[in-house]
């Protein structure tokens, strides 16, 4: 049997206010150690056939990220929708009310994966501006997902 249901979406995420943290292909952080030049870099690739687990060949450079964790206050706004913090310094009520969570390594540089969304619970610190810069690509967690089942129309 084929149910119909409407699902809100955006950036093709369905339910991007629901309770999981999402990967989000095709956009990555360079996070700089402060002797390193002292940069969070983020990159988007829009063309899905280059994306890479490494490297930045193919993508463009959208902004700078905030060095520190916090409530978002601002965030970059980029015509392709990428909705990433660009300034930290509100609160669970104020600005956009949603956390970001980074950090900077002691040395060099890490790569790093983009979560989206929050998780379970998170309570204020999840949300539609929620962004994590903490994880590579390649670590898991049980509250990290993406949507169960799609059937196109």
């Amino acid at each position: 049997t084929r149910t119909t249901t409407n699902v809100p979406s955006d950036r093709g995420l369905e339910n991007p206010y629901g309770p999981l943290w999402r990967w989000t292909g095709g956009c990555k952080c360079f996070i700089q150690s402060d002797a390193s030049g002292g940069l969070s870099e983020f990159y988007v690739c829009d063309t899905p056939a280059n994306f890479t687990s490494s490297g930045v060949a193919g993508y463009e450079l959208r902004g700078y990220l905030p060095r520190v964790e916090g409530y978002v206050k601002k965030i970059i706004v980029g015509e392709y929708g990428e909705n990433m913090p660009a300034e930290v310094g509100g609160s669970s009520t104020t600005y956009f009310s949603d956390y970001f969570y980074t950090d900077k390594p002691e040395t060099g540089v890490q790569e790093r994966a983009v979560l989206f969304g929050g998780y379970a619970d998170a309570g204020a610190f999840a949300g539609f501006v929620f962004a994590a810069t903490i994880n590579t690509a390649t670590d898991t967690h049980a509250a990290i997902g993406s949507r169960l089942c799609f059937i196109p129309a």
